[in-house]
């Protein structure tokens, strides 16, 4: 997606964002228009690692129950055990 086009994201419960190195959180967080969504604003996203990213890049039946052990958690955590 191009960045000019991020504010579509301004609706999402909460954003997954598949950063696989610190230096791809950094660049993200140094644009503007991430620091302009409302979901960012409101801290409701996760940052994933470099193995969560390729495991749900992977997208099998091996690596979905990793995904869903570690993102659960964090998504749990992120909306404050609420849910959306």
């Amino acid at each position: 997606m191009p960045l000019e086009q991020l504010s579509v994201l301004n609706d999402a419960d909460v954003l997954i964002w598949g950063t696989e190195k610190d230096s791809d959180r950094v660049a993200l967080e140094d644009e503007p228009l991430y620091r302009a969504l409302t979901p960012v604003d409101q801290g409701r996203q996760v940052f994933t690692g470099g193995l969560l990213a390729g495991a749900i890049y992977f997208n099998s039946v091996l690596s979905l129950p990793f995904v869903l052990d570690r993102l659960f958690p964090a998504l749990a955590s992120t909306l404050g055990d609420e849910g959306p």
